[in-house]
């Protein structure tokens, strides 16, 4: 790669986050877009191969926290960038806990993007963090049971978990928390 061509990549992320700051949003947003992409890229290679490199899941974290210290930096807000180290954290603990207990699900990559989709969740608030951490696996169930009684197969095989970590997480980002509680 040429220092030429990584000049021009990081104009271009220096003008969309530029870009973001004078439409009038929050610096944050900037992650939000990065993780998107980033998130929903990641999900796709697990759903597809039931694996997906360790080299974008550092990608994502990486990106994440950089634009997350960014935003921290612009919008002064140290309280927010705290409860999203925190947050990514005990997601992070939790989902290996889980992995432990039962032996693989979900799995050490899963575990890996937790910290940063936990992270996400802390910016939020902490009601988000609660319902980021079981909202992909109530997903996960209703899918399953979905497929089986569709499918009206005994083995369901294999399954990536990394898209309802995705979808969950979007879910308790973009909901008011704890709203689907009132329907399990």
């Amino acid at each position: 790669m040429s220092s030429n061509s990584s000049t021009v990549r990081l104009m271009t992320a220096g003008m969309w986050f530029g870009a973001v700051l004078l439409a009038g949003g929050d610096a944050i947003l900037t992650a939000w877009l990065a993780l998107i992409l980033l998130c929903v890229w990641a999900a796709w290679i697990d759903h597809f191969t039931l694996r997906f490199p360790l080299t974008l899941i550092r990608l994502t974290t990486a990106v994440g926290l950089m634009f997350g210290a960014f935003a921290v930096a612009v919008d002064q807000d140290p309280a927010a960038g705290g409860r999203a180290l925190l947050a990514g954290m005990l997601v992070f603990a939790f989902n290996l806990a889980f992995a432990i207990v039962t032996r693989g699900y979900p799995g050490l990559a899963d575990v890996r993007l937790s910290f940063i989709l936990g992270a996400a969740l802390g910016w939020v608030g902490w009601m988000n963090v609660l319902s980021g951490m079981l909202l992909p696996n109530v997903l996960a169930l209703v899918v399953m049971l979905w497929v089986k009684l569709i499918g009206r197969r005994k083995d369901l095989g294999e399954f990536g978990f990394a898209p309802f970590l995705v979808a969950g997480t979007a879910l308790a980002i973009a909901v008011p928390p704890m709203w689907w509680i009132v329907w399990i």
